[in-house]
């Protein structure tokens, strides 16, 4: 009998198990396949990289500086403090949006970083784990294949003044 409830309980521990693993690999981030064409010649990674900074709307470093929830949403507005920018000259501050979990990218206040953000317009900037983001200190190839960025404006962007960043 207590054989039984010993098989009976690793069956059920090893159900819940299996089914926690397999819920969390369908939340994974499924991202597409970017550069399917590689180039014969040349470093693959770096055609990558600038296959990358091609297809973002704005490239930038920058630390962030706050980071709240959109009430009702499953999206986080994410307020950046702008370094240096590739593509598009940006104002000093600015924000983007990244989804609460899934594909978002998982920022966190203090920390410095490479961004690529897509978007409309320069006030209405998003991004996500697809996206080449990565830590500022870990950059130092995309920084190499970038080289030297314009500085920032003067300016605020004007997103801040309707927000509670």
């Amino acid at each position: 009998m207590e054989e039984d409830m010993k098989k009976i309980i690793f069956v059920s521990i090893s159900f819940v198990a299996i089914f926690i693993f397999t819920q969390v690999n369908a939340l994974a981030c499924s991202c597409p396949t970017v550069g399917t064409m590689y180039p014969t010649t040349g470093n693959v990674s770096d055609y990558l990289i600038e296959e990358q900074v091609r297809n973002a709307k704005v490239v930038f470093s920058g630390e962030v500086v706050g980071i709240n929830k959109i009430p009702k949403t499953r999206m986080l507005l994410v307020k950046i403090e702008v370094k240096e920018s590739w593509k598009e000259i940006l104002p000093k501050e600015i924000t983007i949006t990244t989804e609460l979990g899934g594909c978002g990218y998982h920022f966190q206040v203090g920390s410095e970083y490479l961004i690529f953000a897509n978007g409309s317009d320069n006030e209405n900037l998003s991004t996500g784990e697809c996206l080449r983001n990565k830590l500022l200190y870990k950059a130092t190839e995309e920084l190499q294949i970038l080289g030297e960025g314009s500085q920032p404006q003067k300016s605020k962007s004007k997103i801040f003044k309707n927000n509670s960043l």
